[in-house]
C-alpha cells in the first residue's frame, strides 16, 4: 500500500517562472484565470466586475482640455443624421396609434340553488342604500331603544353623557391700519402711538419698511411692535436692526410666521444689546425653517448672558439641553432685572383700561 502511494516533493516556483508560464498561456485562458467570484469580499471592485468593455478608447486623453474634448464630442453628434420622420409633425394630428385602455369585462356566476341566490342579493345590494337604512331607523328610534340596543351590544349607557356643543367663533376682521398713517405718527412722535399692529398685512412695500424703521430709529413713544405674518425677509429685517441700535423704547417685538432666518435672529438680539430696551422677543413659526439648529441654539444660549434686558423669547428649539439651558439664561436675566429695579414708588392700574399705571404714593 505505501509503495502506491507516491509521494511529490513541493517544488518552489520564482516570478520568472510565472512570467514564462503567463506568457505561454493562450488570450482566453488568461480571461479564465481573471474570473474571480463576485461575492468574495478580499478582492477589489473591479475584479469582481465581470463587464468587461471591448469598445474602442476614444481619441482624446483626459491629460487634455475639457473644452476640447467637449468641441470634439460636439462636432461628433452633429456629423450624426437625423432620423427620418415617416409622419411629418402637424398641429393637433396624432401620429401612430391612439392607446385605449382594455376594459375587461366582469363574468358573475350563475348559481342554481335558493341559498346562493340570496347571497348573491345581499352582495348586489349598494352599501348607501344600507346606510340609509339605519339613519332613518336612528332618527325615528327613541332614547330607550337606543338603551336596549346598547345593552344588547354589551356597550355601557349613560343617561347624562351629552356631547359639548361646538364653540363656534367669529372669524377675525381684517388688521385696517394704514401704514402711511402709522409712519407718519412715529415720524411726528406722536405721544397717542405707543402700540404698532400690523400683523396679516401683506404687500407692504420695502421702502414703506424702510421708511417705518428710519422712522422709529428716534422715536421715543411707541413700545411694542408687532408684524407676524407679513412676508418679512431676512432684508427687510436688517434694516429693523438697524433701528433697533438706536431705539431704546421698543419694548416688545413680533416676528411671528414670517421668512426670518436663524442667523437674523441672532443678529436682532445682537443689535439691542446696546441700547437695552428690548424685553420679549417673539419669532417662532418661520417659514424658512422650523427649528434654530444646533450651532445657533447654542449660540443663542451664549447671547442671552451678554443681554440682561431680554427676559421673554417666543422660539422654537429642536434639542432638550439647548431648551433648558436657554430657560435658565432667561430666568436669571429675569431675576437680575428684579433685583435692580427701582422700588421707591407703588403703582396702580386702571380697572377701566383706558390709561396706564399711575403713581399713588412714594415709599421713600
Amino acid at each position: 500500500m505505501d509503495e502506491m502511494i507516491e509521494q511529490v516533493t513541493p517544488t518552489h516556483v520564482s516570478l520568472d517562472d510565472l512570467e514564462d508560464l503567463i506568457n505561454c498561456l493562450s488570450a482566453e485562458e488568461i480571461e479564465e484565470l481573471a474570473e474571480c467570484d463576485p461575492d468574495d469580499s478580499s478582492m477589489p471592485p473591479y475584479m469582481r466586475c465581470a463587464y468587461k468593455c471591448n469598445k474602442d478608447p476614444t481619441e482624446w486623453k483626459g491629460d487634455e482640455n475639457r473644452e476640447k474634448l467637449q468641441e470634439g464630442l460636439k462636432e461628433q453628434a452633429l456629423a450624426i443624421p437625423d432620423q427620418v420622420e415617416q409622419v411629418k409633425w402637424e398641429k393637433g394630428v396624432v401620429r401612430g396609434k391612439v392607446y385605449v385602455p382594455k376594459v375587461e369585462e366582469v363574468i358573475k356566476p350563475e348559481y342554481d340553488s335558493d341559498d346562493e341566490d340570496e347571497k348573491k342579493k345581499v352582495v348586489e345590494e349598494d352599501p348607501a342604500d344600507l346606510d340609509d337604512e339605519y339613519s332613518q331607523a336612528l332618527q325615528i328610534a327613541t332614547a330607550g331603544d337606543i338603551q336596549d340596543i346598547a345593552d344588547i351590544l354589551g356597550v355601557t349607557f349613560q343617561e347624562h353623557c351629552v356631547a359639548t356643543t361646538l364653540k363656534v367663533f367669529p372669524t377675525e376682521a381684517p388688521n385696517t391700519t394704514n401704514i402711511d398713517e402709522v409712519i407718519k405718527q412715529a415720524a411726528a412722535n406722536d405721544g397717542e402711538l405707543q402700540d404698532i399692529n400690523l400683523n396679516n398685512i401683506k404687500y407692504i412695500s420695502d421702502q414703506k419698511w424702510s421708511a417705518l424703521f428710519s422712522a422709529l430709529s428716534g422715536n421715543s413713544v411707541v413700545e411694542s411692535l408687532s408684524a407676524a405674518n407679513c412676508d418679512l425677509t431676512d432684508s427687510i429685517v436688517k434694516g429693523l436692526c438697524d433701528c433697533l441700535e438706536s431705539n431704546k423704547t421698543i419694548r416688545a417685538l413680533n416676528l411671528e410666521s414670517n421668512s426670518v432666518s436663524a442667523e437674523m435672529v441672532l443678529t436682532i438680539i445682537k443689535s439691542t444689546i446696546n441700547t437695552k430696551g428690548l424685553e420679549e422677543l417673539r419669532v417662532a413659526s418661520q417659514f424658512s425653517g422650523q427649528y434654530l439648529g444646533s450651532a445657533i441654539e447654542y449660540a443663542l444660549i451664549d447671547i442671552l448672558a451678554k443681554a440682561p434686558h431680554l427676559v421673554k423669547l417666543g422660539v422654537r428649539m429642536e434639542f432638550r439641553d439647548s431648551l433648558n439651558k436657554c430657560a435658565l439664561a432667561l430666568a436669571k436675566n429675569l431675576d437680575r432685572r428684579r433685583q435692580t429695579e427701582d422700588r421707591t414708588f407703588s403703582l396702580q392700574l386702571d380697572k377701566t383700561g383706558k390709561t396706564g399705571p399711575k403713581i399713588v404714593s412714594d415709599k421713600r
